[in-house]
């Protein structure tokens, strides 16, 4: 769950995004030497930016950063909207 704040530029968006995550983690790694599970759930906080370009009526690519705090994981999201 987040808010996004969004800044319109014409045809360009720049927005960030803050809010909370529910991460659930889950490890399994066997070999011949050792066994090892491990499952792990948490609660962290999350935040970001993007910017969206706007290249036709309905179209749009977006571009995305986005971290969680605890599990130091960076994510990078591009995509297309369509608006209708």
């Amino acid at each position: 769950m987040s808010l996004v704040g969004i800044i319109p530029l014409s045809t360009v968006d720049i927005y960030g995004r803050i809010g909370w995550a529910h991460s659930r983690l889950k490890f399994d790694a066997n070999t011949d030497l050792f066994n090892r599970n491990q499952n792990d759930r948490q609660n962290e906080a999350t935040y970001g930016a993007g910017v969206r370009w706007t290249f036709a009526r309905n179209w749009a690519v977006f571009g995305e950063w986005i971290k969680n705090d605890k599990i130091r994981i960076d994510s990078y999201v591009g995509g297309v909207d369509y608006r209708f």
